[in-house]
């Protein structure tokens, strides 16, 4: 069915008490400009006639014993309102039934989500008041029909409120953990001697029928409910390598392979063989069986594709995703879904955070939305002395340890660091047994200001910038960093605990503490001739190499590009530049250490990694620097919005805290700093600073302007460059309008040259009545290409009269009224 038109109700005239439990059955809130569909049963009347709060009045005929009513919800104002049918026989009335209608503000699809993980839809108004768009229900692991009724009950009604607030509700589908599959041994994962495992095989012809059915219930169930506006599927499904038929046989199918050559009896990879020389050859079979795996012999991602093509058959317009991408750097982990997300931890270094960029190159080949949950949950082992954890993080499993929720100082930079690299959605995840709005918790460990301190970042940066910096694109980097299939399967030591996807972490951060952008390359970008796009490949951990990626590589070194790789390297690179840097200390940084007396704590790590970066600062000359600072302590990133360029400069300066700093094995807060800070003008000498709409005032050197800034602690800085000074704001608005008719406006940025200003600016437009009601319209939006058409409705029981439009530009601070006589 079309979202424009969905079925309202259908009512019985019978008895107002028989329609009121029937009202709970349907729809009762509809999005501005949907068309609501009302069918009532009449069969002892020749015509219904409606009316909405008295608007919209029709006569409808009965036909077939049922009169139906079409209404135009973007004709009336978004509120509440009473539908009222009267029964009509030759004429006289004979019996009237009303019931409920709200017609919800239209959504706001210009923001960048902010999203609750693993909840929100049952409180939330408390979430949006801290800056939160959407969350989710928790898991659904079996059809509608196998689920208690008053649970499904209390769905709709969170997808309804959904659509009255704008809350971007979604579902978790979960067939793998239903509890149909407790004592049914013939779907589990089965190892090589024949013993099974406790966890399903997700591609069992028994899981992919049941996974079927349980996402046509929930989608055909809900398919009219604008509230449902993504679904997540299977988040952190770790299959363990087995042998089941289904698995043998795709794997004989894809590969040609046999996996029982590849599997040892306790369900483990065989070990490889000898590598000579640092190189393995492209088609060596250990390589293609774990490639494939992890695209597609796991079963969650092909799983993941039939639940995608199911959701999308009912709702095109909902997004799917699924997480985490952190077990194997390769491609299609994720194929076909909508999204990549993936939490991260960010002990012991918040500049962790940068993953959102590893995630950009999963999401590349098909061109994916990414999604980084920055998670607040804090392991005791991270932060206080534990003499024995009983954690097991590779399951994000905290046993008997205790833990926490971060402090607002960790969650106001590490929102300034991830939004700097453009993600498309932001996430927040902590312990449910610490949520927030659970206020008999000890603050000691639930931090409740946490929540107040995103709600204040994303109301001063992401919210009002938010439209503008979704139209924007990172500026290009010219350095690569390498997260290499082949040397994580075939590595030669192993110098750093954690997932696979995250063990060049450590060395990125050198990076960022120069101020240099990269990209993220895995081995089939170098394959392709990805290094055509970079001047520097950065391998931080490069055991081994595939043939081809080594001839790549040397051909890039013979062509002047520059290569610089840690002292694993086993394979002889032209002219490699080899650094010689060890990261055990970050094994170190943790309560077990501490009570053992080995630990290392956050300031000896910070020193090493300091002098780690300033030793790798000579190897990075030359290379482009959008945007620099004179302090290690600050991050940079830099964004493309057209003629428009967005920097951001992060205070990374931390300290300890009350909380956990006698133990010193993490910063909480943060310090206050100014420094020195420079930008590459590349024609867009008009420098402001975005939160503050000020113009920034600087000296030119090569190229650059220099200046002097104080940085906010935990926050940073938003510096818009812009080819020339910002004049004002021009509006083009009709003079009059009509109720129930589309107006538009045409909303320019003007240089001082009377020119629009080609790019992406973040704008406020405020729309309001003859009674300056401001409740309708008014939100952030931004240019395109220069220009903003805004759009928007007086609806027929809007006050009539002389309407003010407002926009203000929000980089310099200039605004523009102008007004529409709306006609009665």
């Amino acid at each position: 069915m079309p979202p424009q038109t969905r079925t309202l109700l259908l009512v019985s005239v019978l008895a107002f008490s028989a329609f009121a439990s029937r009202a709970l059955d349907g729809r009762q809130i509809y999005v501005r400009g949907e068309t609501a569909t009302v069918a009532v049963k009449a069969p002892d009347s020749d015509a219904v006639a409606f009316d909405i709060d008295g608007w919209l009045p029709a006569e409808v005929p009965v036909k077939d014993g049922v009169a139906e009513y079409k209404a135009d919800t973007a004709l009336l104002r978004a509120g509440d309102y009473i539908v009222r049918a009267r029964m009509l026989c030759a004429g006289e009335a004979v019996g009237t039934q009303v019931f409920p209608l709200t017609v919800a503000k239209v959504f706001d699809n210009e923001r960048i989500p902010v999203w609750r993980w693993g909840g929100g839809g049952a409180d939330k108004p408390w979430w949006q008041q801290r800056g939160f768009t959407g969350g989710w229900l928790a898991s659904l692991r079996d059809p509608v029909d196998a689920t208690d009724p008053k649970y499904v009950a209390r769905i709709k009604q969170s997808i309804e409120e959904a659509a009255r607030c704008d809350f971007e509700l979604g579902f978790y589908m979960y067939p793998m953990i239903s509890a149909r599959w407790e004592k049914d041994e013939t779907v589990k994962a089965r190892l090589p001697d024949g013993s099974a495992s406790s966890k399903v095989y997700p591609l069992e012809p028994a899981v992919v029928e049941h996974t079927r059915n349980l996402v046509e219930s929930w989608l055909g169930r809900f398919e009219d409910y604008p509230g449902l506006r993504h679904v997540m599927l299977c988040s952190e499904w770790q299959t363990p390598y087995c042998v089941n038929d289904a698995v043998a046989e795709l794997c004989r199918e894809d590969t040609g392979l046999d996996i029982n050559d590849f599997v040892t009896d306790g369900g483990a990879i065989v070990a490889p063989r000898t590598v000579q020389d640092g190189i393995i050859e492209d088609d060596n079979p250990r390589y293609r069986f774990l490639q494939w795996w992890w695209q597609r012999g796991h079963g969650t991602a092909p799983l993941n594709e039939i639940q995608h093509a199911i959701v999308k058959r009912h709702r095109p317009d909902v997004t799917t995703w699924h997480e985490p991408y952190r077990l194997a750097p390769v491609r299609y982990s994720h194929k076909g879904l909508d999204c990549i997300g993936t939490w991260t931890y960010g002990a012991p270094d918040i500049k962790r955070l940068c993953y959102t960029t590893y995630l950009q190159a999963a999401a590349r080949p098909e061109r994916q939305l990414v999604h980084q949950d920055i998670t607040l949950f804090v392991y005791g082992r991270f932060v206080i002395p534990l003499n024995e954890s009983t954690a097991n993080l590779a399951e994000d499993f905290s046993g008997k340890d205790p833990y926490f929720t971060a402090g607002p100082d960790y969650a106001r930079e590490a929102i300034w660091l991830v939004l700097s690299q453009r993600p498309d959605i932001l996430c927040f995840y902590s312990a449910g047994a610490m949520a927030p709005t659970k206020t008999t918790l000890d603050p000691y460990y639930s931090s409740p200001e946490t929540y107040d301190a995103i709600g204040e970042t994303c109301a001063a940066l992401v919210k009002p910038y938010g439209p503008a910096l979704r139209q924007c694109a990172r500026v290009e980097p010219r350095v690569a960093l390498l997260m290499s299939a082949a040397s994580t399967w075939f590595r030669s030591s192993d110098w750093l605990t954690g997932y696979d996807n995250e063990k060049t972490l450590p060395y990125a951060t050198l990076l960022m503490r120069n101020h240099v952008p990269f990209d993220v390359l895995l081995d089939e970008d170098i394959l392709e001739g990805a290094l055509d796009r970079y001047d520097v490949l950065v391998m931080p951990k490069a055991d081994t190499l595939l043939r081809s990626m080594y001839e790549r590589i040397c051909a890039f070194a013979e062509r002047g590009g520059r290569v610089i790789a840690n002292n694993e390297l086993r394979a002889t690179i032209p002219r490699a530049i080899i650094t010689d840097f060890g990261f055990s200390a970050w094994n170190r940084i943790n309560g077990e250490a501490l009570a053992k007396g080995n630990a290392v704590t956050a300031e000896e790590l910070r020193a090493i990694m300091e002098d780690y970066a300033r030793e790798l600062a000579p190897h990075l000359d030359g290379v482009p620097r959008p945007a620099d600072a004179a302090s290690q302590r600050i991050l940079t990133n830099s964004l493309d919005g057209g003629g428009v360029r967005y920097h951001f400069f992060v205070n990374d300066d931390r300290t300890y805290g009350p909380r956990f700093g006698e133990w010193k094995l993490r910063f909480e807060l943060g310090v206050p700093q100014t420094a020195e800070l420079n930008i590459a003008l590349d024609e867009r000498p008009a420098l402001y600073d975005a939160l503050q709409h000020e113009r920034i005032a600087y000296e030119e050197a090569a190229g650059r302007a220099v200046f002097t800034k104080r940085l906010p602690a935990a926050r940073g800085k938003l510096v818009a460059a812009l080819p020339e000074p910002i004049a004002g704001v021009a509006v083009k608005a009709p003079e009059t309008a009509t109720p129930g008719e589309v107006v538009e406006l045409t909303i320019r940025v003007l240089g001082e040259s009377g020119e629009a200003i080609n790019g992406a600016l973040p704008l406020r437009v405020d729309v309001a009545d003859p009674a300056e009601r401001l409740d309708q319209w008014g939100r952030y939006t931004t240019t395109r290409a220069g220009v903003c058409t805004f759009r928007f409705i007086p609806a027929i029981n809007d006050a009539p009269g002389e309407w003010n439009v407002r926009v203000t530009e929000l980089i310099a601070g200039t605004q523009a009224e102008t007004s529409i006589t709306v006609n009665p």
